[in-house]
């Protein structure tokens, strides 16, 4: 999800994104979590007919965690 809005000569930016992906295999599960967001200014400055420069600064911070289970048998 994300929006932007018009300043003046700039346009400043946000997003945010997550995600969740479950394997199991085995009996054995693994779940992986990422989620992050970037946040910014950009802008467009056209040099002449053909050439548009475009600038952007942001920060962007992402976090991934990964969950592992395993169902362990002793079969000795």
């Amino acid at each position: 999800i994300g929006g932007s809005y018009k300043l003046n000569e700039y346009t400043i930016f946000g997003q945010y994104g997550m995600s969740e992906f479950t394997a199991k295999v085995d009996g054995a599960k693994t779940t992986q979590k990422d989620n992050g967001f970037e946040v910014g200014a950009g802008r467009q400055d056209k040099l002449n007919d053909k050439v548009t420069l475009f600038t952007k600064a942001s920060y962007t911070n992402t976090d991934s965690e990964t969950k592992d289970t395993a169902k362990v048998t002793d079969k000795g």
